[in-house]
């Protein structure tokens, strides 16, 4: 089953964006330059991803992932990761769900950290690289793959790299966009290829 990936965090990320649209280039930048050159080597920051489609087809995401940075620009992190589906016939009213869960780990580099210094309006603070390795276990009873027994519930892997930008929307907070593509694209996989994210970043 492939489905587009919808984006992580629809109601905080559009709040995030329009925060971003209503204030001016001055007054986004809610921190001193002293604290936006800070090292990060050493801190934490948490994206606590959260997504939420309803209707006949019922799509329940959460997906929280915590970072720690071993250098300014290196990070790595770990989190687990659940989703729900539930879809009721349009033509029987027979409904079918089930549950997938899972764990995934991430590496993210950054290749320019303070863009808006040099860009000549703003559009982002940073670019960075990302690479993901996510184990995902699925209920053939609800997908019904072929070559796998009806009941077999099974683990799959997906390994994604990508790219994305954060854009800063105060001291403690930030949004991301990344396009991801998975190397490990089957038949069993979940999203269609390439696929994006939308989420907010909490920095502690």
């Amino acid at each position: 089953m492939k489905t587009q990936s919808l984006p992580y965090f629809l109601g905080i990320a559009l709040i995030a964006c329009l925060s971003v649209n209503a204030f001016g280039q001055d007054e986004l930048f809610l921190y001193s330059e002293d604290e936006r050159s800070t090292d990060r080597r050493g801190k934490f920051y948490l994206v606590p991803e959260l997504g939420l489609w309803l209707g006949n087809y019922t799509h329940v995401e959460v997906a929280p992932v915590l970072g720690y940075h071993l250098t300014d620009r290196l990070s790595v992190g770990a989190g687990g990761h659940y989703m729900y589906y539930r879809n009721r016939d349009y033509f029987s009213s027979a409904v079918s769900y089930t549950h997938i869960y899972g764990i995934r780990t991430f590496s993210r580099v950054s290749v320019i950290r303070d863009a808006a210094d040099f860009l000549p309006f703003y559009l982002f603070d940073e670019l960075f690289l990302h690479g993901e390795y996510e184990r995902m276990n699925l209920d053939n009873n609800y997908f019904n793959f072929p070559n796998l027994p009806f009941d077999k519930r099974f683990w799959t892997d997906y390994l994604y790299v990508g790219f994305g930008i954060t854009q800063r929307v105060g001291q403690f907070s930030s949004y991301s966009i990344l396009l991801l593509w998975n190397l490990y694209d089957s038949f069993y996989s979940l999203y269609s290829n390439p696929t994006y994210r939308i989420g907010l970043n909490l920095y502690f």
